[in-house]
């Protein structure tokens, strides 16, 4: 008759116990952890493709070809300004008052692009400076065709100089007004572009959703 020793049996049972317990809980444990990575993956990923959607919208809104001097009601007047260079200034500041209307949309683009680079990689931080640029160029654009600066009827513009503020004013146009009814706007071009990257990088997680993969 075999003579168990059924205290070192209980002791390796206890053992066993522990290490099964002890694997169960690291492995809900590393669960936990790569569902929480996936759901704050998917939450990032989500509200930048939320904002850059916005942001293409507001953009074709800043870009409108209908607009107002009652746009330009914030903008701070000048004493002795006659009717002409009110309307000019007036519609020159619509650029910067447009802008100024989705300020609050382009400083929370601001701040959460950084989160997005560090999860989804650094290089979208200059994909999405891009977005920057365009606002820029529409800004800057307004001036050149708004101002008196680039007026051609000053005696002692030269015909080269003409020449070169007239297709300046054209391609300044191109920018401020969106060219709607074909494929090839370059500024919507760009913004798209900036999107697609995003996109690329986000694809597979907001179509799998909040089903966390077994990985």
């Amino acid at each position: 008759m075999v003579d168990w020793n059924w205290d070192l049996i209980l002791q390796v049972s206890k053992v066993f116990s522990i290490l099964i317990a002890s694997g169960v809980a690291i492995w809900g444990i590393n669960s936990w952890r790569r569902e929480f990575r996936w759901k704050l993956r998917f939450e990032v990923a989500e509200e930048m493709m939320g904002l850059l959607y916005q942001i293409r919208d507001s953009i074709d809104q800043i870009r409108s070809p209908f607009y107002s001097t009652s746009e330009s009601h914030e903008r701070e007047k000048l004493e002795n300004e006659n009717p002409n260079e009110k309307k000019r200034k007036d519609l020159e500041y619509i650029g910067t008052a447009r802008i100024n209307k989705y300020q609050n949309l382009f400083s929370k683009f601001l701040e959460k692009r950084y989160k997005f680079s560090a999860i989804f990689g650094e290089h979208h931080l200059e994909n999405f400076k891009k977005i920057d640029d365009v606002l820029g160029e529409i800004y800057a654009s307004y001036y050149v065709v708004f101002n008196e600066d680039y007026d051609i009827d000053k005696e002692y513009l030269d015909e080269q100089t003409k020449s070169d503020f007239i297709e300046q004013r054209k391609k300044a146009r191109m920018v401020i007004h969106k060219s709607y009814g074909n494929n090839s706007d370059a500024i919507s071009i760009k913004v798209q572009e900036v999107i697609d990257v995003a996109e690329s990088s986000v694809e597979s997680i907001l179509k799998t959703g909040v089903k966390f993969p077994n990985v």
